[in-house]
């Protein structure tokens, strides 16, 4: 099978559709049965140019959702990798450095930062995008498990930073949530569209090459209308 990158995919359709193309001009060209047709191909060539951008606009959609997903989990100020600081400072603060609820949220915040999260792209392996949710699922868990933990302070904990209260925490939380989910629909609704392109490409290739076929029965091996279109990998 051809390469999948996206331009060898363009290339195979750029073919497919200078097949067609030949196929018009040549003098006399017999369509031996309706899947064969001239017609059926280039019906064939623009359900793929359709499905091309379906994929083009669900890659750019998984890439938006993952980027979003990246800022408010690592990247943004108050990202949740980052606001951990804030509020560990404002724990100790408060109840002093070697006190149990120190303790306990300093267990937290370091599982949280020992959280390695590799960057995604449209590119990746389904295995390292579930390497990716599993670690993005971790540190969200843990994350909660500190809120909830906070939650237990009452009013004892009360940050000077209003981004370290416990509402502005769990609205964070549940914002990562939904960021997570959607980031996690749109790959798997990219990974179906490019594997159904792919298969469509696989059919596409195979019924091409009856056309060829069909074409040097038609003219003969030597024939100028079969080396036009021999030579045409799809």
């Amino acid at each position: 099978m051809a390469s999948l990158s996206e331009s060898s995919f363009g290339k195979r359709l750029d073919n497919a559709q200078a097949l067609a193309t030949h196929l018009q001009s040549f003098t006399n060209y017999a369509e031996l049965n309706a899947e064969l047709s001239i017609a059926n191909l280039n019906a064939k060539v623009q359900e793929l140019l359709t499905n091309n951008s379906q994929v083009a606009t669900k890659s750019q959609s998984y890439s938006m959702s993952v980027d979003a997903k990246q800022k408010i989990f690592l990247k943004e100020p108050n990202s949740i990798a980052k606001i951990v600081t804030p509020i560990i400072a404002n724990v100790r603060s408060i109840y002093g450095k070697n006190a149990t609820e120190t303790e306990n949220i300093g267990s937290l915040v370091t599982k949280i930062r020992g959280i390695k999260v590799a960057r995604s792209s449209t590119s990746e392996t389904t295995e390292n995008v579930s390497q990716s949710e599993r670690s993005y699922g971790t540190m969200l868990q843990t994350f909660s498990d500190l809120i909830t933990t906070l939650t237990t302070f009452g009013a004892n904990y009360t940050p000077t930073n209003a981004e370290c209260s416990v509402i502005k925490l769990t609205q964070k939380r549940d914002l990562a949530t939904q960021i997570n989910t959607k980031s996690i629909q749109d790959f798997g609704a990219l990974k179906i569209a490019r594997e159904s392109r792919t298969n469509k490409y696989e059919l596409l290739s195979q019924i091409c090459q009856r056309y060829k076929e069909t074409v040097k029965a038609q003219y003969g091996m030597q024939s100028v209308e079969y080396k036009l279109v021999k030579g045409l990998k799809i």
